[in-house]
């Protein structure tokens, strides 16, 4: 009988599945009368009647099951002992260096570890004020990139590698052991469930007695016996359920708050409901942030409330009506079992302020369809929305809908400007229409693997990233769009067809990577930034007709294109057409500038003429084979390794040329003639290795073109040709790169001859 009557007190406080699975599995507890109760009540707080359902999704039965025999078995734990080791040697021992902040600034200089939107509230100020702030940081910390972990987990390498270990200095001082993830895994600022001999043995008790000689005393009841996803181990040692956790406080079913592990719940319970984090007050007609610790534009239109009433749902829901003055339109706000927001409909709303709904992840429904305007982070990381109309919407900020992975249907034809960040990482999306949009922030759509279909037709400017890692797009029409930033499509595996007759200038890594596509046509295009269309290997066909400047690596690793022309190219960065041996025609008559590595690979080059060329950078044309015929008469300025492979060239007039780099045509071994009577300065290897260029005696002051080493002279100064261009050279002052010594035989030299 008194089995029956416990197992019914199991039920009440913890639903009757789990009252089923302890009757299962504690036979012999149940033998001692109250005392399976009594270990539950102390360990599980009664704040959900979801815990069964949460150990079974979870599959940590076993683990629940060995934790209450053992809570069953113990009467009082062991601690471990620190052996009269500091913290600082424990940790040390363990690979850690430890650290406390005694000030704000000590504090910052750990931020250098945190990935952009991870950083720790710790770092939002004050902190030192009612905390000790310490941080163990793993030895090798900075070599644990978080680009490594696709799927994060809270005792990971990377999560582990870097922890804020702090202690409230107020009433009951408890230990939080804070993630290198924050919000990205469950529950970051309970890591190794707060049991600090986790990460090393003794270090509980060492920090204990460091502790004590500041006048605390370390509790250590809220550290967990096991992780439970969504729950929390507070300060009175129970395990709650929490809906959120905003800036290490817990939100919890049941009107329960959970602040530096004190247990604290809504004053008044009867007309009171914590809805995520806020207060809703069926008496006082409010709805408002609890304590009004941040904001949430959320309540910005919930002012001025006339009533408020609460009835039941479908579902175990609850559905709350709030009437607002002046509004014809009821609101309505619906709640799941652990009242947390799952619907909200508004009719009468058509601003958003920032940050709506910012902590809310079970929003599976909205209806605001006069919606006109959202601020920044509007439901950011939401995963339950799966459809959304807003047809009147024109304006959003950044942050809408970031990380929303379910959203598969979205209507928005009146939308004409979006922030940054637009339904980044979105996963199920695969067609959007946004016949209105004109503007785009930074990352607009990157990351949405699945979309295959996009509408967006009256774009004129997108930012950085603008479905970067999108890999299931086939063709984009923007017939509007003028500019593009960085990383444009970059990534993109299936792209076809893009047709963009109006875009002037793109930014770096403009469709790099991008495998498929064939026919590019961009008849406005007038600047192009770095990585142009880089390791685009199917290209086969590409007109520019008023591109004028290029970055770096335009075209590098482009396999397939056999002809270029830009008729009003002028400058080109490093690598242009890098690694493309099939590039047999070439026009770029207006092309003055070319830095380093320019076609420094391109074999099938027959014949080229650079009319308004000027300078060239190092490894112009430098592994080119056959080439046979090059005209450059205003080159002026030439750098090292020009043409230096060249085994075809016989002839080369270069009327302008004043200076070049080492190795000038090197290895050539056809040239019979070459001019240059301008060359003041040359480097090394100037035309060494050249065996048919003019081997004729010559005699005679009149006569004097060239002079050659013979091979004494070639031993003696480690070279095996030196030519001396034209006998109106200022020999005195030239440089050939080989030092005084030669210069000064080289003068010696022409003077006998000229007697």
């Amino acid at each position: 009988m008194a089995t029956q009557e416990e197992l019914k007190k199991i039920k009440k406080t913890y639903g009757e599945d789990f009252m089923h699975w302890c009757r299962e599995n504690f036979p012999t507890i149940l033998e001692k009368e109250g005392r399976l109760y009594e270990i539950l009540t102390s360990r599980f707080a009664g704040n959900s009647k979801t815990l069964y359902n949460d150990i079974m999704a979870s599959r940590l039965d076993m683990k629940l099951k060995d934790f209450i025999y053992s809570e069953f078995g113990v009467d009082e734990k062991k601690e471990e002992q620190s052996k009269g080791k500091s913290p600082y040697e424990l940790l040390a021992e363990a690979g850690y260096t430890l650290t406390e902040c005694h000030t704000e600034g000590e504090i910052q200089r750990f931020k250098k570890y945190y990935a952009k939107g991870e950083e720790l509230c710790t770092f939002h100020g004050g902190r030192l004020d009612r905390y000790l702030v310490f941080w163990a940081v793993k030895k090798d910390a900075e070599n644990i990139k978080r680009t490594e972990f696709e799927a994060p987990e809270r005792e990971d390498e990377y999560g582990i590698s870097v922890m804020g270990i702090q202690f409230n200095k107020e009433g009951r001082c408890m230990v939080s052991i804070k993630n290198r993830y924050n919000h990205t895994v469950d529950n970051p600022d309970a890591t190794y469930g707060n049991d600090l001999d986790k990460i090393a043995p003794g270090l509980r008790q060492s920090f204990a007695e460091l502790l004590e000689t500041r006048g605390l005393e370390l509790k250590s009841d809220n550290v967990e016996g096991f992780k439970i996803p969504g729950y929390t181990v507070a300060g009175d040692g129970k395990y709650y359920k929490y809906n959120l956790e905003v800036n290490g406080t817990y939100y919890c079913p049941g009107n329960i708050i959970i602040e530096n592990g004190v247990v604290k719940r809504l004053e008044k319970p009867e007309s009171q409901i914590l809805a995520d984090y806020f207060v809703i007050d069926t008496k006082d007609k409010t709805i408002q942030v609890y304590n009004n610790y941040f904001l949430d534009s959320f309540v910005d239109a919930l002012q001025d409330i006339e009533k408020i009433e609460v009835r039941k749902g479908e579902e175990k829901t609850r559905i709350v009506t709030v009437v607002v003055k002046g509004q014809e339109s009821k609101v309505t706000i619906e709640l799941d079992e652990d009242n947390q927001i799952i619907g909200y409909q508004n009719d009468g709303l058509t601003e958003v302020g920032d940050i709506f709904l910012f902590g809310n992840r079970k929003l599976s429904w909205l209806e605001v369809i006069n919606l006109t305007k959202i601020g920044r982070n509007f439901l950011e990381k939401n995963r339950y929305l799966r459809e959304l109309d807003l047809p009147k919407l024109e304006e959003v900020g950044s942050g809408f809908l970031f990380d929303n992975t379910y959203l598969d249907q979205i209507n928005l034809p009146s939308l004409v400007s979006v922030g940054d960040s637009f339904l980044f990482g979105n996963r199920r999306l695969k067609s959007l229409q946004l016949p209105s949009l004109k503007k785009t922030g930074n990352w607009f759509l990157s990351c949405n693997e699945d979309l295959e279909e996009l509408e967006v037709g009256s774009l004129e400017e997108v930012g950085e990233e603008f479905l970067n890692a999108n890999i299931e797009l086939r063709s984009l029409d923007v017939p509007r769009l003028e500019k593009a930033g960085g990383d444009f499509l970059r990534g993109n595996k299936k792209l076809e067809q893009i047709d963009a007759p109006s875009l002037v200038e793109v930014g770096n890594n403009f469709l790099a990577k991008n495998t498929e596509l064939r026919c590019l046509k961009l008849p406005s295009l007038v600047k192009a930034k770095n990585s142009f269309l880089q390791t685009n290997e199917e290209l086969e066909q590409l007109e520019m007709p008023s591109l004028r400047e290029v970055g770096d690596e335009f075209l590098k690793n482009n396999t397939e294109l056999t002809s270029l022309e830009l008729p009003c190219l002028e400058r080109a960065g490093n690598s242009f057409v890098f690694c493309n041996d099939k590039i047999q025609q070439l026009e770029v008559e207006n092309l003055a500038e070319v830095r380093d590595g320019f076609l420094s690979s391109g074999g099938n080059l027959r014949e080229v003429e650079f009319p308004s060329l000027r300078k060239v950078g190092s490894h112009f044309l430098w592994q080119n084979h056959d080439l046979e015929h090059l005209k450059a008469d205003r080159l002026e300025k030439i750098g090292d390794n020009f043409l230096s492979h060249n085994a075809r060239l016989r002839s080369l007039e270069l009327p302008s040329l004043e200076e070049v780099g080492a190795d000038f045509l090197a290895y050539n071994k056809s040239l019979k003639a070459f001019s240059a009577p301008k060359l003041r300065k040359a480097g090394q290897n100037f035309l060494r290795l050249n065996k048919t260029l003019f081997r004729e005696k010559l005699s005679g002051k009149e006569k004097l073109k060239y002079w050659l080493f013979g091979e004494t002279e070639a031993m003696q100064f480690g070279v095996s040709d030196i030519v001396l261009l034209d006998k109106t050279a200022n020999l005195t002052t030239s440089e050939v790169g080989m030092g005084k010594r030669i210069i000064d035989r080289i003068v010696n030299l022409t003077k006998e001859m000229g007697k």
